[in-house]
């Protein structure tokens, strides 16, 4: 069955695995949201699953996920929050 899924179904249920929805899918991986629900249909066909649910499951027991060390928030731009920055800036001077 794992076997059968392609590059970018693996990178789909990585990101699934982490918490994203369609959209931050979609937005990562700049492809549409109705490409990721075909990506999406597609796994769960092959994997036998019925839901997201059940593919975070199924990721984390077959190891095509691998716990972050810190939460990650899917919502969250990459780039830090310029109160982030802020305090960054205080800590090193």
């Amino acid at each position: 069955k794992i076997e059968s899924l392609t590059k970018r179904e693996h990178e789909v249920i990585e990101l699934v695995g982490h918490g994203y929805n369609s959209a931050a899918i979609s937005s990562r991986l700049f492809i549409s949201e109705a490409t990721v629900r075909n990506h999406l249909t597609s796994i769960l066909g092959k994997l036998g699953l019925s839901n997201r649910f059940e593919l975070a499951v199924y990721a984390f027991r077959h190891r095509l996920v691998e716990l972050q060390p810190e939460p990650v928030n899917p919502r969250a731009n990459s780039a830090p929050a310029a109160s982030d920055a802020a305090t960054v800036r205080r800590a090193v001077i």
